[in-house]
């Protein structure tokens, strides 16, 4: 893990990136922040592992939806960069959660994974599974419906990184047109 993102979580009002190394130290004044990187650490190394977030676990109890989410905004996200995914790839892997209130509960909103210069994302939009494709930051595919999928969670990521792994694939053909057409996209529904 490289990075740690986080939006709207605890005490850290909008988009917040933490670089992470072998060797970490978080330092600053108390009430800060310090202690709710610990656990959001820990969900992110969840989401990459495709468990199933632990908010309430010792030794982090983060209690309701409520009390995770920052100054009452209607989500939260957590994520994570993994760099060098391919050998020799300076460019990084990102993945991310947002997170809903379901019964005062944190629930999966949308899976979201980028590469380069594509963003693939996956919603729930009242119980259909909904597909996005962002390349070079023109979206050539929205509401695309994935109807394998039972539910929305991380056992998904397959899905949504096999639909990234043929995007980039198409990308790195040229075909402007094909993506645009989208057509194949139904071979992974």
């Amino acid at each position: 893990m490289d990075s740690l993102s986080i939006t709207d979580f605890r005490c850290f009002s909008g988009q917040h990136e933490v670089v992470l190394r072998p060797l970490t130290l978080v330092i600053g004044e108390n009430s800060t922040g310090k202690t709710s990187l610990l656990p959001a650490i820990r969900i992110a190394n969840d989401i990459r592992f495709e468990r199933t977030p632990r908010f309430n676990q010792p030794p982090f109890l983060m209690g309701a939806f409520e009390d995770i989410v920052s100054r009452h905004s209607p989500k939260f996200s957590v994520g994570v960069s993994v760099g060098r995914v391919s050998v020799g790839s300076a460019e990084s892997l990102r993945i991310a959660v947002d997170f809903v209130a379901s019964d005062s509960e944190p629930v999966i909103d949308t899976l979201t994974a980028s590469w380069s210069n594509i963003t693939c994302s996956f919603r729930d939009e009242s119980g259909k599974k909904l597909a996005k494709l962002v390349v070079n930051g023109v979206t050539v595919l929205e509401n695309y419906e994935f109807r394998r999928m039972a539910s929305l969670e991380l056992s998904s990521w397959s899905y949504l990184l096999q639909f990234l792994a043929w995007a980039m694939e198409e990308e790195k053909k040229q075909d402007k047109e094909l993506i645009r057409s989208i057509g194949r996209v139904a071979q992974y529904n």
